[in-house]
């Protein structure tokens, strides 16, 4: 039990003290539907924007965000699971970057995200993954120079990619911890770190 215990903390602090690796899968099988729900931290950034003339300037948010996603697991032999995966998530705080009294601000709205991945099972009831894939998040804008401000609204699209852990807790309900990173395009980017539990049915 105790053995128990410390590979499920290990498997949520794993974003914490490597953001380059953390998500999850589980089940009372390694084939089927499966769905969940995760909380987490995520930091958004403008990167490189055109403010006053020949300046440029960068500014990074940090916010929490709620995750919902909806999946499919296959397994390949006894020890490889792929699969993918459909998710939606909240959207964070205001990111503002300012140069004197010129300002540009990214309120970044819904996000969804398609992605497909591939999972190893190092031990019983531990499963270890990869996914890369595709997401989408709608961003409201606001530019402000000199006495002009205007206002825009677009949708960011960016490949996304991250790796994660999944430790069964019963047939059917696993904790999992997550880590991904999306680059919308050359002026918004986002890292987020999520750990969640997923249903299998």
């Amino acid at each position: 039990m105790n053995t128990r215990l410390i590979t499920i903390a290990a498997a949520l602090a794993a974003p914490m003290l490597c953001p380059i690796t953390a998500h999850a899968e589980a089940g009372a099988s390694d084939s089927g539907f499966h769905a969940g729900i995760s909380l987490g931290w995520q930091r958004a950034q403008n990167r490189n924007v055109p403010l006053a003339p020949d300046v440029t300037a960068s500014s990074k948010r940090s916010s929490v965000t709620v995750r919902g996603y909806l999946g499919y697991d296959l397994p390949v032999g006894d020890a490889v699971v792929v699969g993918g995966e459909l998710g939606i998530a909240s959207g964070g705080r205001d990111i503002e970057t300012r140069v004197g009294n010129d300002r540009f601000t990214t309120n970044p709205g819904i996000s969804f995200d398609l992605a497909g991945r591939i999972g190893v099972k190092p031990a019983s009831g531990l499963m270890l993954f990869a996914k890369a894939g595709w997401a989408a998040q709608r961003v409201r804008t606001t530019r402000v120079i000199d006495d002009l401000t205007i206002n825009g609204r677009r949708t960011e699209h960016g490949f996304l990619y991250g790796a994660g852990a999944q430790v069964r807790l019963t047939d059917g309900v696993s904790l999992r911890a997550e880590f991904d990173r999306v680059s919308f395009s050359d002026r918004y980017r986002r890292n987020r770190a999520l750990a969640g539990i997923d249903f299998a049915f």
